[in-house]
């Protein structure tokens, strides 16, 4: 059976779709190929035997930019509870990962204190402390704990900070960091209850309170250590909570605040026995309530519950039945005992259910309880349910309804006899560079084919995640959440209403942008075999050829046979004799100063003197002095550190080799990769020129002398109007970095006609062909099951963008690119049902219906009478210049040229208006002057528009283009298309490029080798042509800071909420990064993307990978901003959000010392760019501690 597989990017957008063939038993593997630019986040893998149906499983992973540890430590607490007063004792054992202990390493730590609901074991149900008290964390950061001495082990204390007055149990949470020697640090955390400084009361509702019915509660008096004692004279107070809405309106947004008011309804006195908590009951009516407790010298305690059909699935109310097996891995034909631990007489059905109803039967039970065999069948798969419904009857006399509970127990079946026994017997111990021979033996194949994989995986990857190795018998034949729903008609009884379905949720399932970051200063170890067939002894061999890693591996085995599933996993660990442990910047950018940091490990070598050699390829500055030099290495388990100050000359990757050799024919070798980027972020600017009749233009590389080099290009457009300079609008749409359907298709509608604006000189990256193909792929991802198209996924069905997407799907399939023929009849159905679900339009509105009406002219499926009424009645109420051109455009496909031109010549009035201000700009609908002035000249060939209808647009066009620095992406897609329709007049250009005669205009990119000579172009035509030069790159002198319509500002903080001055930092010092952006003026929604480039010597911590990176435990850090998308790279964090005014914050560390640029942060608005702002880009320096 075929197996689809698919892949899903972070934001739900598919992103492959593969068809997979059995590889041996039912075992397929596939690679996943992804892009340098793929989006960070969780990502997941979907399997279907139905591509229309559920899927049959799935996984995920992460894409983050990450450093694998080279440490792990093993945390342990002294104790079962923190003292007040002397602070936790923690005990640290630290090791390096390929073997030798993590000897004198600095260790740091912080704790946080708040309160426990759980803090003893065994009073887990009951509620300590007033309930509706809050405790707000409090946090301590200590820089110098300890060091690790000559084993890698440390005795730490973590002293408490100032506690809270509250009367709820504290807990105090410790994160401790232990850091390598070049900067960075391996976390670790634990979590201990704080001692109570005195006795306290505790409260358990026992079960649910119906309307009418007595709320009970049981009271225990405990001491600090949770032992019972007794107490005499307890009070209690029961009470009756109102809570209200209070609406206020901040930031242009309603909000509410809950304002809860308590009434007294009952109370009274109890005493407290030291061998069983006391019972507390009172009546109680629909509603909320509070229970308090009270007693001299005890901490209080209070507990809130709702009364009447408020439900709860604890398992210890009465809707939930106490069930419990004898036992829950058992074999075909056993016998199960069930216990049934029933509150109240009655019958009960017990059920059997796996996949299906597999055995049934109805039993009285008695009031204490009963047992019931049950006959484990030979067809019940690898696990079941058994689901016992319990019916009480209804009492008159009692005045009791009838009443019911449900509780379920699941077993395992055959779980021995469906495992293989899988080992593997690799050394323990190997050297770098060499062969990883991995024996195999399957124990319990039998008869049957067994296939195995292995993977082979740094553990410093694996610790980021706390990943554990596969266990398919575990998925296969562990616990399943429970897939069958039940259906009575119980609720009648209760209220009335009509039967319903009822899922038991009872259950669970075991173990249930696009920017390119620099590359990895190593290649991470992650190897894989593929499928395996195991030779009929049950033997394999797998190799693997193991790079010049230190470290350890982590081997794990997946085996199976058709009936049969297996695992196992075996640590090597692999080291050289000294290990050349190396530290870098994650990225330098040009001109920054830093070190390679060596830490020379000797693992098991002769002390003595070595030789060091230091190699460079690539843009890197090194003192040729200290290249080669010697260095002593002293007895096994010390570290020798080298710093190699080196200096960014360029742009590019470096390629570092450290060479070692010495006593005993030792000979190392280790090499780092570096990237090093352009300190500045890149511009673009725009010159324009009149060539007169004879006259000419030269482009050279001095154009392009104020820009780093290897970043500068320059586009020349030369034609009949500048604004419509193409290459430099393709190179700017072509770098986009986002990717919502919007921007897919703008990026790639103007690709389809590359070869007619004489493409071929415009550098772009990648194959034209194939990104148009994978567009349209990513297109369909996003479409509904009714047609439509969403921004982001399937499910945000939008008329106006389905109608874009539309439109370029069937631009894409008349160029000749596939385009499903269902999925193309379903959006244009869709499209065809919005307009017949609109048979007006509004005034000053109505762009999705014309936009709409366009698309389906294109599509040969536009409803005529619609168009003609539209054209005659309401074309002055379409709300934009572009939706009235699209009517028109309409009209000239069908034929009708004097309502088309009736409509452009509408469409010019309005683009004036648009203009003038007199008509408002549909910014809901990414519209603009520009954008809409550009439409009407791209769509004027549809309708034969007029000539003065296609001037005027120019006109504004020209205007528009001259006025703004900025483009959107809508803006720059309609004017390669303009461009496109305006061909035929630029034929009539005559040029002469580089002594070549040349007819028509000239679109060209010249870059690199092309700049080393110059490049002339002259008019050989007799009027006066236009000439665009678009220089980019990255600036040497860094762009001064800007505020267009946007503020920005950024201020770095300590931990505990201080400013911090940036410029100057210590090594290892955390710093919060909080940075606030907004809209000025009255309009202030919009689409907006902040990104904050990282300084070399900083490195962001990842909240996904490490718990230091959450903001979320800082106090003082309050009214952050909820983002749609963020991301934490190598060399900066980016957000996207849409309020009118945000608020950020992220966590880096000082990792390398050295002086470096410090990138100004940017805000734009994402479909308006005119409105930004830029924060000044300065310099900081990483002191090293």
């Amino acid at each position: 059976m075929p197996v689809t597989l698919v892949v899903q990017r972070p934001d739900g957008v598919e992103y492959s779709r593969t068809v997979l063939t059995d590889q041996g038993a039912g075992g397929r593997t596939h690679d996943i190929p992804l892009i340098a630019s793929a989006a960070g986040g969780t990502w997941r893998v979907l399997a279907y035997t139905d591509p229309k149906g559920a899927s049959v499983g799935d996984t995920s992973f992460l894409v983050e930019d990450y450093i694998p540890d080279r440490i792990e430590f093993d945390l342990t607490a002294d104790g079962t509870r923190v003292d007040r007063n002397a602070g936790a004792s923690l005990t640290v054992d630290g090791r390096y990962l390929f073997g030798a202990p993590a000897a004198h390493l600095d260790i740091e730590g912080d704790v946080s204190v708040s309160a426990d609901s759980q803090p003893f074991e065994q009073w887990k149900d009951y509620v300590f402390g007033l309930s509706d008290e809050s405790v707000d964390a409090v946090q301590n950061t200590i820089g110098d704990l300890a060091q690790t001495d000559d084993k890698g082990h440390a005795d730490i204390t973590m002293p408490l900070p100032q506690l809270p007055t509250t009367s709820r149990p504290l807990k105090a949470s410790f994160t401790i960091r232990m850091k390598e020697a070049g900067g960075r640090g391996v976390v670790r955390t634990a979590s201990l209850p704080i001692a109570a400084t005195g006795n306290m009361l505790g409260l358990k509702q026992e079960g649910e309170a119906g309307e009418g019915q007595q709320a009970i509660f049981s009271a225990l008096a405990i001491d600090a250590e949770g032992n019972r004692v007794a107490v005499k004279g307890v009070n209690w107070v029961l009470k009756r909570l109102t809570t209200t809405y209070q609406w206020y309106k901040t930031n242009n947004r309603w909000s509410y605040e809950a304002v809860t008011t308590a009434r007294k309804v009952t109370g009274g006195m109890v005493d407290i026995a030291a061998d069983k908590p006391a019972q507390i009951s009172a009546p109680v009516q629909w509603g909320q309530y509070r229970l308090e407790i009270v007693s001299d010298g005890l901490a209080p305690s209070s507990a809130s519950f709702y009364a009447g059909y408020y439900t709860s699935e604890k398992a210890n109310t009465p809707d939930m039945l106490p069930v419990a097996l004898d036992r829950t891995s058992v074999k075909s034909g056993d016998t199960l005992t069930v216990k049934i631990d029933a509150r109240f007489a009655g019958k009960a059905s017990v059920q059997v259910v796996g996949e299906r109803l597999f055995a049934s039967e109805l039993i009285d039970v008695p009031e204490n309880g009963t047992t019931v065999p049950v006959k484990v069948g030979s067809d019940w798969g690898t696990g079941a349910y058994v689901v016992v419904t319990h019916f009480r009857p209804m009492d008159i006399a009692a005045k009791r309804m009838p009443t019911r509970s449900i509780g379920l127990a699941w077993f395992g079946i055959d779980r021995n006899e469906r495992t293989l026994k899988v080992s593997l017997t690799p050394v323990d111990v190997m050297k770098p560079r060499q062969t990883l021979k991995v024996p195999v033996k399957i124990e319990g194949a039998g008869i049957e084919k067994a296939y195995v994989t292995l993977a082979a995986v740094d553990v410093g990857i694996l610790n980021l995640t706390n990943y554990k190795p596969p266990e398919p018998e575990t998925y296969y034949y562990g616990q399943k959440r429970l897939s069958a729903e039940l259906y009575d008609i119980y609720g009648q009884l209760i209220d009335g209403m009509g039967g319903n379905r009822g899922p038991i949720r009872t259950g669970g399932d075991s173990g249930a942008g696009n920017f390119q970051s620099p590359p990895p200063t190593q290649a991470p170890l992650a190897l894989f075999s593929g499928i395996v067939e195991v030779a009929a002894d049950g033997t394999a061999e797998v190799p693997f050829d193991i790079p010049a890693f230190n470290g350890t591996i982590r081997v794990m085995a997946v085996a199976w046979t058709p009936t049969k599933v297996g695992h196992a996993s075996v640590d090597v660990i692999a080291r050289d004799p000294v290990v050349i442990a190396g530290t870098l910047p994650r990225f330098l950018g040009s001109g920054d100063q830093s070190r390679l940091r060596l830490d020379l490990l000797n693992a098991e070598a002769i002390p003595g003197d070595y030789a060091l050699a230091i190699t460079a390829d690539g843009p890197i500055s090194i003192d040729p002095a200290i290249l080669n030099q010697t260095v002593k290495i002293g007895a096994v388990g010390s570290r020798t550190p080298v710093d190699i100050p080196i200096t960014a000359s360029g742009i590019g990757t470096v390629r570092l080799a450290a060479t070692l050799a010495g006593p005993g024919n030792v000979q190392i070798d280790q090499s780092f990769t570096l990237s090093v980027e352009p300190a500045n972020p890149p511009v673009t600017r725009r010159m324009v020129h009149t060539i007169e009749p004879n006259g000419g233009i030269t482009v050279s590389k001095d154009l392009i002398a104020d820009m780093v080099p290897g970043t500068g290009a320059v586009s020349l457009s030369v034609g009949p109007l500048s604004a419509l300079d193409v290459p430099s609008l393709l190179r700017d749409l072509d770098r986009y970095p986002y990717g919502c359907s919007e921007q897919l298709v703008s990026r790639a509608l103007p690709l389809l006609y590359l070869s007619e604006l004489g493409g071929n000189d415009i550098d772009l990256d990648g194959s034209v062909k194939d990104r148009l193909t994978d567009t349209v792929q990513r297109l369909l991802a996003r479409q509904d099951t009714n047609g439509a198209f969403g921004l982001w996924n399937s499910y945000s069905e939008d008329f106006w963008l389905s109608s874009y997407v539309t439109d370029f799907l069937l631009r894409a399939r008349e160029k000749g690119f596939a385009v499903p023929e269902g999925a193309l009849n379903q959006a244009v159905d869709y499209l065809r049902n919005q307009v017949g679900n609109s048979p007006n339009v509004e005034q000053g509105k109505g762009e999705d219906v014309a936009y709409a009406l366009y698309t389906l002219a294109r599509a040969g499926r536009a409803p005529a009478g619609d168009l003609k009424y539209f054209a005659d009645t309401k074309i002055g109420q379409f709300g934009t210049a572009l939706a009235r051109a699209q009517i028109a455009a309409a009209l000239g496909m069908l034929g009708d040229r004097p309502r088309a031109n009736a409509a452009f010549q509408s469409a010019a009035d309005a683009l004036q208006g648009e203009v003038d201000g007199t008509i408002p700009t549909a910014w809901g609908y990414y519209g603009s002057p520009l954008r809409d002035a550009a439409a009407i000249v791209a769509l004027a060939e549809n309708g034969n528009a007029r000539p003065p209808v296609i001037q005027a647009a120019l006109k504004v066009i020209g205007g528009q283009r001259a006025k703004y620095r900025y483009a959107s992406t809508q803006e720059m897609t309609w004017m390669v298309l303009a461009a496109r329709s305006i061909v035929e007049e630029a034929r009539a250009v005559e040029l002469n490029v580089d002594g070549s005669a040349h007819q028509g205009a000239l679109y060209k990119v010249y870059q690199g080798a092309n700049l080393d000579e110059a490049h002339k172009v002259s008019n050989l035509g007799a009027a006066p042509l236009q000439a665009v030069v678009a220089v980019s790159g990255a600036p040497v002198v860094p762009e001064p800071a800007s505020s267009n319509g946007m503020k920005l500002g950024r201020i770095y903080y300590t931990l505990d909420g201080k400013p911090a001055d940036p410029a100057q930092v210590e090594q290892n010092t955390r710093l919060i990064v909080v940075l606030t952006a907004s809209r000025e003026g009255n309009d202030q929604t919009g689409n907006f993307l902040l990104v904050d480039r990282l300084p070399a010597g900083l490195e962001i911590e990842n909240p996904t990978l490490v718990a230091t990176g959450n903001t979320g435990s800082l106090s003082w850090l309050t009214d952050l901003t909820d983002v749609t998308y963020s991301e934490f790279r190598d060399d900066r964090f980016v957000a996207a959000f849409t309020d009118q005014s945000a608020k950020l914050a992220y966590i880096v560390r000082a990792v390398a010392p050295g002086h470096y640029a410090l990138p100004g942060a940017t805000v734009e608005d994402m479909y308006r760019p005119e409105r930004n702002a830029t924060l000044a880009t300065t310099t900081m320096s990483v002191i090293e501690r």
